[in-house]
């Protein structure tokens, strides 16, 4: 996408709208099959399901879910009509594993977008954060 104004880049992109629920650890004790768990957000009237991809911390870059587990619950949601977003929490240095990653998985689960949620370790470094989210988008493509 280049490296334009990032700021420009990311108000051209789509948000998430509507009511919407954030998962980390998908379950079936939890959450119930992915039909299950699909079924219950619908009828509970949500329009979205932004489902965690990557996340960083001092234990390192992590994948929380099985992606096999992850695929079948992001299929249930989008087949019962709810936009599936991937999410993430960085880790300050680490912004391009981070940002392939995050991409990746949004692709991999035909992603409506990602959602980035930097925390702590950004509070205070404002060129991070802009570092950040240039990774992010120069990783997107016309699919995200």
């Amino acid at each position: 996408m280049g490296e334009g104004n990032v700021s420009e880049i990311l108000a051209t992109r789509h948000r998430p709208r509507g009511v919407g629920i954030y998962t980390r650890r998908m379950s079936k004790k939890h959450h119930g099959t992915p039909l299950q768990s699909a079924r219950r957000a619908s009828e509970s009237g949500l329009s979205f399901v932004c489902m965690l991809g990557i996340w960083q911390d001092r234990k390192g870059h992590q994948d929380l879910v099985d992606s096999e587990k992850e695929e079948a619950y992001a299929q249930a949601y989008q087949e019962a009509g709810l936009d599936v977003w991937i999410w993430g929490y960085p880790k300050r240095g680490q912004e391009k594993p981070f940002a392939e990653d995050l991409c990746e998985h949004a692709r991999r689960m035909n992603a409506v977008g990602v959602v980035v949620d930097p925390e702590v370790t950004y509070k205070r470094h404002p060129h991070a954060i802009k570092d950040l989210y240039l990774e992010v988008v120069n990783n997107l493509d016309e699919s995200l």
